[in-house]
Order: structure tokens, then C-alpha cells, then sequence
């Protein structure tokens, strides 16, 4: 679905880790019935073990953001719901472990990723680029 079908601008909603994380947004989206689309993905596929560094983006309709916010919160609350009930049936009375949210903001993993990527790509790649730079230059000054 594109900007054009809907009529809207398309604005991120969240930045996920993996692939399952995104298709766990979508999904939740999907049956609240709120359009959404993940940007990166066939650009992860296709770059094989360089993919992993490739943000991927949930992109909601600029005119369903606010609806889709609070599905998102709702969904994290039943989830974190769902893991403490585990952890109290799971520990009994005499160990309780409550999950809590992480205090790092959500970005921290793409920023993480991207320059892992940077230097990966500056690894692999910088040499050769250099070197025909430098083959560039000495056939331009000749």
C-alpha cells in the first residue's frame, strides 16, 4: 500500500531490531485494522549477513499515527501483562520478577547497527576505493 493508494503521508511509528519484531507490529497493526508498511525489508534479504544493519521502519499513515500509538501501547502493556503473570506462576511466592521496560531510548540499536555497518563497509570496500582513487589520480597527472 503507497502513499498514493491512501491518500496520506506515511510517518515512522517505531524502529524495530529484527525481522520478527516487525512482523509482530505489523501483525498487531494488521488486526486493529490500521495500515501499515515495513520499510527495509527486501533491502535486508538482499544484502545477505550486511542486512542485520539495515534499519527497519514501521510506517503507518500520517492520519491513523495517533491510533496506531495506542494500539502499540496497549499491545506492550498486555505483553508486559502477560510476561509478569509468567514470571509470578513461574517463581511462586517466594521469587517475584517483574519485567520492566528498558530505560534506553528505542534508537539505540539502529544507531548500533549503522555504524557496525559503516565500518564493515569501510572495511571490505575503503582499500579498493582508495586504490582506484589513487590510480585516478596518477593517470590524470600524467
Amino acid at each position: 500500500m503507497t502513499a498514493a493508494e491512501t491518500g496520506s503521508k506515511w510517518v515512522v511509528l517505531q524502529t524495530c531490531g529484527d525481522n520478527a519484531e516487525a512482523a509482530m507490529l505489523r501483525g498487531l497493526l494488521d488486526v486493529s485494522g490500521i495500515p501499515c508498511m515495513v520499510q527495509g525489508e527486501q533491502h535486508r534479504s538482499m544484502l545477505g549477513t550486511l542486512g542485520g544493519y539495515v534499519d527497519l521502519r514501521v510506517l503507518v499513515p500520517l492520519a491513523e499515527l495517533d491510533r496506531a500509538r495506542e494500539v502499540l501501547t496497549q499491545g506492550q502493556a498486555e505483553a508486559e501483562a502477560a510476561l509478569d503473570a509468567e514470571a509470578l506462576s513461574a517463581g511462586g511466592a517466594d521469587v517475584v520478577v517483574l519485567h520492566q521496560r528498558s530505560e534506553r531510548p528505542e534508537d539505540w540499536r539502529a544507531q548500533r547497527r549503522r555504524r557496525f555497518g559503516w565500518i564493515t563497509l569501510g572495511i571490505f570496500f575503503g582499500p579498493g576505493v582508495i586504490g582506484i582513487l589513487l590510480a585516478m589520480a596518477r593517470g590524470c597527472g600524467g
